[in-house]
């Protein structure tokens, strides 16, 4: 069976959904399944993120970049978009039929593969009458909207619907998102899966627990964006600065080193001695920091499934992380949970571990057995079948093992 992942992100964007493809493409070196011949499909020159990973077993194949990514006219829309005023202007020009939101075509080299299912991998996608999977990982845009421009929301709503409404199945990460998905997509509720997200992972290890005296180290691995709240986070470092514990918290991420609005909040605080803004860091440049950390905190205030998390997990650090979206479902009794708007919250859930040299080992030993759950073989055996289901092939039992009892949360 030949498969298509669409993979086509910009080579400066790092995240979530970068990781959720290396991920995969990883979960199909180290897992035993065969008939399986994979494609990425990326824009031309844009590969260095995802080539280290791809093996002898996969391909990459190149579309170009839409010829209006570079012109006089995107660019002076970008610019008219980050003001109050552009962002409704653009809202209305858009509903306009020749400014609409589009799905695009299928590009030509799809044409000439001739795939037997397309996995779109990202948010967007093109057209095709092709057995199609879609993954949309999450509808933030729905739960959180003052986050979004009024031009956003339009594009999300758009294509998101047509997208899902061409798919031959949906997949989702967990079931906290398949039922959003479902509330938001009534008509589609049948063809909406849950395969778990595989992040890229280093082997699992046992780091102990935090220590009793000294600094401790704690780990926020997340790119700036309004909802990931690294100001509630600063302030309950401040918190804990207060009641003269020494805390170091290290944020690591797109867009965070020289932030202005992050450093004046910091400076604010009193507390840049005791914050570092790494931005984004390579991949054994964070195996090295998460071995260095005490904890990881995961703040946000919308996570459809937390890969940082799931590689905390990985190393035996113990997590304080928000009880909000997935994340409960997603730690399920592995961590400590906090009230995201509530720096005080924070700032106890990151003391109790802290303080606590036996709740610290138990969370270390409850989050790597929640993360023994989530293997390779799972995440691709979850995609093969659904890869399968796509095309109408009769199920086998590897399916129908998968079915049964594979790991979904």
């Amino acid at each position: 069976m030949k498969i298509l992942i669409d993979a086509r992100l910009s080579p400066d964007v790092n995240g979530g959904i970068q990781q959720a493809i290396i991920g995969l493409v990883e979960s199909m070196k180290y897992s035993e399944i065969d008939g399986l011949e994979f494609y990425f499909l990326l824009y031309e020159g844009s590969e260095q993120w995802l080539s280290p990973y791809i093996s002898d077993l996969n391909k990459i194949v190149f579309t170009e970049y839409p010829k209006s990514k570079f012109t006089i006219f995107q660019r002076l829309l970008s610019i008219i978009r980050k003001h109050k005023v552009g962002d409704i202007a653009l809202h209305l020009l858009r509903l306009a039929k020749p400014f609409a939101f589009r799905v695009t075509e299928e590009p030509t080299i799809v044409k000439s593969l001739n795939p037997d299912v397309i996995h779109f991998a990202i948010q967007n996608g093109f057209k095709t009458k092709r057995p199609n999977i879609y993954q949309p990982h999450d509808l933030q845009h729905l739960t959180l909207p003052s986050y979004f421009s009024r031009e956003s929301l339009l594009a999300r709503s758009k294509i998101y619907g047509e997208m899902i409404e061409q798919a031959t199945i949906v997949v989702v990460g967990n079931e906290w998102t398949k039922a959003d998905v479902i509330k938001a997509y009534p008509d589609a509720a049948k063809k909406i899966k849950n395969v778990p997200v595989m992040p890229q992972l280093s082997p699992i290890r046992n780091l102990g627990s935090a220590r009793k005296t000294g600094r401790f180290n704690v780990i926020y691995p997340a790119s700036y964006w309004v909802h990931k709240n690294h100001k509630n986070l600063f302030h309950a470092i401040s918190i804990l600065k207060s009641l003269n514990y020494d805390v170091h918290l290290t944020c690591t991420g797109a867009r965070l080193h020289n932030n202005p609005k992050l450093i004046d909040i910091i400076e604010s605080l009193g507390i840049s001695k005791s914050v570092s803004l790494m931005g984004f860091v390579t991949r054994p440049e964070l195996d090295e920091l998460y071995a260095a950390s005490d904890l990881l905190v995961m703040p946000s205030f919308f996570e459809s499934e937390s890969l940082p998390i799931w590689e905390a997990f990985s190393y035996g650090i113990p997590v304080a992380a928000s009880n909000i979206t997935a994340i409960p479902s997603q730690i399920d009794g592995a961590g400590i949970l906090f009230d995201p708007n509530s720096p005080s919250d924070i700032a106890q859930a990151i003391l109790q571990i802290i303080s606590d040299k036996d709740l610290a080992f138990e969370l270390s030993q409850k989050g790597m057995a929640r993360i023994s759950k989530l293997t390779h073989q799972n995440t691709i055996s979850g995609y093969r079948t659904y890869y399968r289901l796509a095309t109408g092939s009769i199920l086998d039992a590897h399916d129908t093992e998968w079915l049964k009892n594979g790991f979904v949360f």
